[in-house]
């Protein structure tokens, strides 16, 4: 989808990925494709999208130890 054009919604997709993927307790694994979504929606402004993958992130996502 990036290829042609539909950033934002590549990015849509990797955010559903990884909703997915923590969704069948592989959160280690969701964690690339959920900051690749957020990195894009920086990038591009998606700043609704942002915050709807921030809230459910913060709900759903525990966060790492460094």
């Amino acid at each position: 989808m990036a290829e042609f054009g539909a950033v934002g919604w590549a990015a849509r997709a990797a955010e559903d990925l990884g909703r997915w993927l923590v969704g069948q307790g592989r959160v280690e694994d969701a964690r690339a494709p959920l900051e690749h979504a957020a990195q894009t929606y920086r990038e591009i402004g998606a700043l609704g999208w942002l915050a709807q993958l921030e809230r459910w992130q913060s709900a759903h996502v525990p966060q790492s130890v460094p």
